[in-house]
């Protein structure tokens, strides 16, 4: 996971002024791994990324990790440019209900929403997740070893630029003008 998600971080242009990353995870609430402007170059980010330890054998409670990513974006994201939470899940959220009116509370707070599913997982409680439309926001594997597959698509639907709705015609033209554009990414 960790992996997939730095190969996605290096395509974003980081800095103070461009794209800036924060990390979140969830168990049994939701603990903030790192702040946006903790890590300003790409190396430092993937560094913060490295620091991150799974939380083993608790809960899912995935709505404290969107509500607290919710919270970030809303106090310390830059306001003129694209805020994206991308939140990757293994399990099923023990409180359903409260993660689906987290994650309408997050939309409705113009935070884009991205969920990655790994295992088998229930398609309907992960777009009750997902902004919409599902096909550029809902993304599943069967297992940890297959995100990478997953890789260009969710670049190329959380780029800032291209948009979930663009189909870029040069996928290297794309990349490059996606690395340029600022954004607040939240990873959950």
């Amino acid at each position: 996971m960790i992996t997939f998600v730095k190969d996605l971080v290096a395509h974003f242009d980081i800095g103070l002024t461009s794209a800036r990353i924060a990390a979140i995870t969830f168990s049994n609430g939701a603990y903030q791994e790192f702040a946006f402007g903790a890590y300003n170059t790409l190396a430092e980010v993937a560094h913060g990324f490295d620091g991150i330890r799974h939380k083993n054998g608790e809960p899912t409670k995935m709505y404290t990790g969107l509500d607290y990513a919710q919270l970030i974006l809303k106090s310390f994201g830059r306001r003129d440019v694209p805020h994206i939470l991308i939140t990757i899940t293994d399990g099923v959220p023990n409180n359903q209900k409260e993660t689906a009116r987290i994650a309408n509370v997050t939309q409705q707070a113009g935070i884009e929403i991205f969920v990655i599913g790994v295992g088998r997982l229930d398609q309907v409680q992960l777009k009750e997740i997902a902004s919409e439309p599902f096909s550029d926001h809902l993304f599943t594997v069967a297992e940890f070893s297959k995100l990478s597959s997953l890789s260009s698509l969710v670049r190329q639907k959380a780029c800032p630029v291209t948009g979930p709705n663009v189909i870029p015609s040069d996928q290297e033209a794309a990349e490059k003008a996606c690395h340029q554009k600022p954004a607040e990414v939240v990873f959950v």
